[in-house]
């Protein structure tokens, strides 16, 4: 009897030291899933299936001029243009039913004015994680390539009718 309750004691003890190792393992994760969360430029966040969100890194006070605890608890509905709702909501949608999704809309910032932005999502134990990057200065390179390429066909243009011109003139 002795015997067995040493035994059982020092069963209880590995057992013990082994969930307190597994424990401590996880609270370290933890805290290198947050540091590397809280270091990134872009926007991580975790959202229900409906895409309320449930957590937001601090990259959101800097994309949005909004605390992350600000928008926790928020629906898509309040913070995306209202033309690009339903894309978004069907993006939450399929990558809650296991789907990658990649989705370009405007997020409206604390002052009213909206930031294009691009979003990639996959679902995560029911829920949804996204990583959104603001792509306003890739967004504004190219409509000025698309303006720069504009006055290059109108410049392009005006040389053919020139020499249309000319050659006519010559001709007559």
């Amino acid at each position: 009897l002795f015997a067995a309750l040493i035994v059982g004691t020092l069963a209880l003890r590995a057992f013990q030291r082994r969930q307190g190792q597994e424990v401590a393992r996880a609270r370290a994760n933890a805290a290198l899933h947050r540091s590397l969360t809280e270091a990134s430029a872009d926007l991580i966040t975790r959202h229900s299936a409906d895409g309320t969100v449930l957590y937001a890194s601090a990259a959101a006070e800097e994309m949005l001029n909004v605390s992350a605890r600000e928008l926790e608890g928020l629906s898509p509905a309040m913070m995306v243009h209202i033309q690009d709702l339903k894309s978004v909501e069907r993006a939450f949608a399929r990558a809650a039913g296991g789907e990658v999704q990649t989705v370009a809309f405007r997020l409206r910032r604390r002052d009213g004015s909206y930031v294009p932005v691009e979003m990639r999502a996959q679902g995560a134990d029911g829920d949804v994680v996204a990583v959104t990057r603001d792509v306003s200065e890739h967004t504004a390179e190219v409509v000025e390539l698309s303006s720069r390429r504009e006055e290059a066909d109108e410049a392009l243009r005006a040389r053919t009718r020139f020499l249309a011109s000319i050659t006519h003139e010559l001709r007559t």
